[in-house]
């Protein structure tokens, strides 16, 4: 995958999920928070990132 092609996947995937969070209960804010930090494809620093990004 390009890392322009990442660049944007990335952006879209945080600002779903970012929509999803601020709508959601209190048990969908857990799954979705959960999700981010079992995402054994990022590291401990990307996940926090990705973390602050879904929350602002």
């Amino acid at each position: 995958m390009s890392n322009s092609y990442y660049q944007y996947f990335k952006e879209l995937w945080v600002s779903i999920l970012n929509k999803q969070y601020h709508k959601g209960t209190i048990s969908e804010k857990r799954t979705i928070k959960d999700n981010v930090f079992k995402n054994v494809h990022l590291t401990d620093k990307q996940k926090e990132r990705v973390w602050e990004l879904i929350i602002s």
